[in-house]
């Protein structure tokens, strides 16, 4: 990991992917999104010390980039394994896209 960057904190597999959850989940809301759907993506997909979710969610889009922006760096720097988008709702006259995004981290130890 670069200096300073952590794992995803969990001490197995499935408390990692609930960690992972969780922090997508926070971080769409932060950027005026909602997540419709999260789920941890098997440990034989992601690889040994890696845990990954697939996501639905719908954000704007300058929500959405700022929303990546904040996965792919920081303490806790996720990689974009796959993103499908497509026109959703309008809030608020503001247009909504509809994600999909996988996204995979490095698993750390678990939290003190």
């Amino acid at each position: 990991l670069a200096d300073g960057a952590e794992g995803v904190p969990g001490a197995s597999h499935a408390l990692a992917g609930a960690a992972l959850q969780r922090r997508l989940r926070e971080a769409a809301a932060r950027h005026g999104g909602a997540a419709q759907s999260i789920e941890t993506l098997p440990e034989a997909r992601t690889g040994d010390g890696m845990v990954g979710v697939r996501a639905k969610l719908q954000v704007g889009a300058r929500g959405l980039r700022d929303l990546l922006a904040e996965l792919e760096t920081g303490r806790m720097p996720l990689q974009v394994q796959a993103l499908t988008l497509a026109n959703a709702a309008v809030r608020g006259g503001q247009p909504l896209l509809e994600v999909q995004v996988e996204l995979r981290g490095l698993r750390g130890m678990a939290a003190p």
